[in-house]
């Protein structure tokens, strides 16, 4: 095998090391220590490479990713998701070694500060991709935003999600240099204001997918500016801006038709005008989450009459809904792949059946407190959706052993069952259902 491995050419080599699996292990590991032609080969291949993701469950070191820095001339897209260790030194080393970076995914690297996107902006004129999100340290202000900005003018993916020290200055920046963007997540920027958001409507008429979820400064008014200047948003998430009403989502459903993602949970001052609304005028809606909105059954069967591509709904802590809607979505959408119920306390084992009847993409559904829920609704489950994968059952006091059975059974696919609070089910039936699901 190492022999064969000398006399292939570097592109080949390159190939080989990506089927591998870990064409870090390969390359970097294991060949440059058996043998120097192994590490000539090796390092030829190293330099072709432009492409790499570390996994998540690698220890991952400044010393690893400066390694790569220096071996990988070529590098494009680097992700370095979830590697906690990771500090400016890596990302400085990246920047001076890689110029021709166009994609860094720094998301959850809480060590990384300002200086290290700085070098970024200064050193990677092709960058067109950049994640910042979930660096919780507080590391982030708006001077490395305003670097990124002025650096790239053809930035058309960035995300800042959780980087709570950013304000208005670094997003008015962003929208005056960066008039291509299109996706921008600022999920839980706290300081972001109606002010910021028009900026964005008024600079960025490309702008299609947009998070301000847990930004609670936010009104109608920025809203209803980014559905009059900005038509082609597709995705908008509002979770948790508590300020939002019907008025701004009538806006969007007039102006956006080609909204398909829309997140409104924890906006309790949405109604049902505003869901019958999106149905009529948002044909493409996809995903729809509406956690303790003031909705009824009105809304919901506008869904199901007039949104035929919708696959996910969160209907959580929406407590006038009833089986009646709920078996009207399953007759109309066959491929509904995920729908959370929790909460919603007056669904029955009519509308789990229905599901199960009418719904065999389906992967996750949460029953949390749905508490009329029996057997029999969950062996028709197990029974008629195979690809469930997720299933809460927490405090669903009528089901036993028979329904966890069913599903150790007929859901080869189940990764994770929530049993909590279910007291007729006995540890033997629990230690079955964990087996398998941990049988890999």
């Amino acid at each position: 095998m190492v022999a064969t491995l000398t006399l292939l050419d570097a592109e080949t080599l390159l190939h080989v090391a990506k089927l591998f699996g870990n064409p870090l292990r390969l390359l970097f590991f294991l060949m440059p220590c058996l043998s120097k032609q192994c590490r000539d080969a090796a390092r030829d291949a190293k330099q072709l490479m432009t492409k790499l993701s570390f996994r998540k469950d690698e220890v991952v070191t400044d010393a690893m990713v400066i390694a790569v820095a220096e071996a990988c001339p070529q590098l494009s897209s680097l992700k370095l998701s979830c590697h906690v260790g990771i500090t400016n030194a890596a990302v400085i080393a990246l920047a001076a070694n890689c110029p021709k970076l166009s994609e860094l995914n720094l998301n959850t690297c809480r060590n990384i500060t300002d200086a290290a996107v700085v070098a970024v902006a200064n050193k990677c004129p092709q960058l067109t991709s950049l994640h910042l999100d979930n660096c919780r340290n507080n590391n982030f202000t708006d001077a490395a935003v305003i670097a990124v900005a002025e650096a790239y003018p053809l930035l058309h993916w960035f995300s800042l999600s959780y980087c709570s020290q950013i304000t208005d200055a670094a997003a008015t920046t962003l929208a005056a240099k960066c008039p291509q963007l299109s996706w921008l997540a600022l999920s839980h920027c706290q300081n972001i204001t109606d002010a910021a958001v028009a900026a964005l409507a008024a600079k960025c008429p490309k702008l299609s997918e947009l998070d301000l979820s847990g930004c609670r400064k936010i009104t109608d008014a920025a809203v209803i500016a980014l559905a009059t200047k900005c038509p082609k948003l597709s995705s908008l998430h509002l979770n948790d801006c508590h300020k939002i009403t019907d008025a701004a989502v009538l806006a969007l459903a007039a102006k956006c038709p080609q909204l398909s993602k829309i997140r409104l949970s924890g906006c309790s001052k949405i109604t049902a005008a505003s869901v019958v609304a999106l149905a009529a005028n948002c044909p493409k809606m996809s995903e729809l989450c509406l956690r303790a909105c003031s909705i009824s059954d009105e809304a919901v069967l506008a869904l199901a009459n007039k949104c035929p591509q919708l696959s996910r709904l969160i209907l959580c802590e929406c407590r006038d809904i009833t089986d009646a809607a709920v078996v009207a979505l399953a007759n109309k959408f066959p491929n509904l792949s995920e729908l959370n119920l929790r909460l919603c306390r007056n669904i029955t084992a009519a509308s789990v059946v229905a599901v199960a009847n009418k719904c065999p993409q389906l992967s996750q559904l949460i029953l949390c407190d749905c508490r009329y829920i029996t057997d029999a609704a969950v062996v028709a489950l197990a029974e008629g959706c195979p690809k469930l994968s997720w299933l809460s059952l927490r405090w669903c006091h009528k089901i036993t052993n028979a329904s966890v059975l069913a599903l150790a059974e007929r859901c080869p696919k189940l990764e994770w069952l929530d049993l909590y609070g279910c007291p007729n089910i006995t540890d033997a039936a629990k230690n079955t259902i964990r087996k398998i699901m941990h049988r890999d």
